[in-house]
């Protein structure tokens, strides 16, 4: 049934889940008719020539109220910015930075109890301003498998990245999104989530892909 809305999706999910590569064979598919923002990873490297990413990593304690803050900035300009395109797909969010990342601060205390509350002043006033989020789609995958690929992409920020890190995150994320109900974000009714069992092989995960692109597109024609 046609509409003027505008559909909003989210994807979430653990460090190396495979959210970028999920974003890359959904995006043939979308063609124009959807914009697909990655996470601003070369924002978060490059500060005026300032690696963020790298230093939170190794120093955490010392870096990471200012990592999360811009965290917050970079993450508001997006989900901020006007929507031209029927569709947009979002690597990560304000929300998942709230829900997952800045409760984990709290939990290793590399944050104070200040900070935490800073981080989410900003996070209500932000996502207040948000518009509505139609779907989330959670790429669930066991901390392990995670970990595994972490290693082998081998990215030189992360390599301070612990697994009890990466299983602190998962647990954060299944508290959040594993609810078959929904969930609440920044709106009174419920999101739906989509779960996707990222511990597949790629060419099953494949085809999954475009199943979920084409049922999104067929279902919510704008």
């Amino acid at each position: 049934m046609a509409s003027s809305k505008k559909y909003n999706v989210l994807v979430e999910g653990n460090i190396a889940s495979g959210k970028s590569t999920f974003l890359d064979y959904i995006r043939p598919i979308f063609g124009k008719r959807a914009i697909i923002n990655n996470e601003p990873i070369s924002q978060w490297t490059n500060l005026n020539g300032r690696n963020l990413l790298k230093e939170v990593y190794r120093y955490p304690a010392k870096f990471s109220f200012q990592f999360q803050t811009f965290v917050q900035l970079t993450m508001a300009r997006i989900q901020l910015a006007e929507l031209n395109e029927p569709f947009r797909f979002s690597e990560r969010s304000l929300f998942s930075e709230r829900f997952v990342f800045i409760e984990a601060l709290k939990i290793l205390q590399h944050i104070t109890p200040t900070e935490y509350d800073i981080l989410l002043e900003w996070f209500s006033f932000l996502s207040e301003k948000s518009p509505p989020v139609d779907e989330i789609i959670y790429l669930r995958t066991s901390p392990n498998v995670a970990f595994e690929r972490l290693v082998e992409r081998n990215r030189q920020e992360e390599q301070p990245v612990t697994k009890d890190y990466v299983n602190l995150l998962h647990t954060l994320h299944e508290h959040w999104l594993n609810q078959s109900c929904g969930i609440r974000v920044n709106s009174a009714r419920h999101v739906p989530i989509r779960i996707v069992d990222q511990n597949k092989g790629l060419n099953r995960l494949k085809v999954e892909y475009y199943s979920i692109a084409n049922e999104i597109m067929n279902e919510n024609v704008i």
